[in-house]
């Protein structure tokens, strides 16, 4: 039955990946083909104003594809056996920090303000490639369901035998169905965030993955209109 449900589970993350190569991907591309043949038009007739407003359906095309390339990248990683965790001794401080420098360009664009409270640096012996891709889904994620003008506050802790990072929003949040099926392959679809933000849906299976290599657990508090909280753990030896 356990091997049953895990075929199950496999084929269902299968066909979603299908799905967003065929569709996810395909469709913002069209869009990118024929804005850019509509720019190419617009500048010969010097009408700028129609330029701009495909120059920016091109922007936004380009960011669905580079999110929906950089999601199959990370699932390819978190898929394969053969890819072994090097893990390494880390300053998780500075991990989470570049990782929110990375996403901060993605919060401006809402304009979202992300607040970190570290504490005293703690090392943990952690991959840091999965470890970053794992922290990075989540707060992804944060940025895409909060609204504009909001605050996501990122806390970095040690309780017990583990190291907490924390990434709390106030955003549009989950209902207790949906904090059950989050972490789920076999229940995988399509969202999007409070501006319209399209995603695959894959982030946070993919960071549950990531981090379950690692010994580590992930879990979430949400209530709806209210926000959601997500804890990754990872153990400290």
């Amino acid at each position: 039955m356990l091997y049953y449900n895990s075929l199950s589970e496999a084929n269902a993350t299968k066909d979603k990946l299908f799905k967003i190569i065929s569709h996810d991907i395909r469709n913002p591309f069209s869009s990118l083909l024929s804005s850019s043949e509509m720019q190419l038009k617009f500048l010969q007739n010097r009408d700028y104003e129609k330029l701009e407003q495909t120059s920016q359906l091109i922007n936004t095309s380009a960011k669905q594809i580079f999110e929906l390339t950089q999601t199959l990248l990370d699932w390819s990683i978190a898929q394969t056996d053969s890819f072994k965790v090097k893990a390494e001794k880390l300053n998780i401080n500075d991990l989470v920090e570049q990782v929110v420098n990375f996403c901060s360009i993605q919060a401006r664009e809402k304009d979202i303000e992300i607040i970190t409270d570290y504490g005293s640096p703690i090392y943990v012996e952690l991959d840091n490639v999965m470890t970053q891709i794992a922290v990075r889904n989540i707060l992804i994620n944060a940025i895409k369901f909060s609204y504009r003008n909001s605050v996501i506050r990122v806390y970095v802790r040690q309780f017990n035998d583990f190291v907490n990072i924390e990434i709390v929003d106030k955003g549009i949040g989950m209902s207790k169905q949906k904090q059950q099926e989050i972490f789920s392959k076999a229940v995988v679809a399509a969202e999007y965030g409070t501006e319209r933000e399209r995603g695959s849906g894959l982030g946070i299976v993919i960071s549950k993955e990531l981090i379950e290599k690692q010994k580590g657990k992930i879990s979430v508090e949400s209530e709806e209109g209210k926000g959601s909280s997500f804890t990754l753990s990872f153990p400290l030896s």
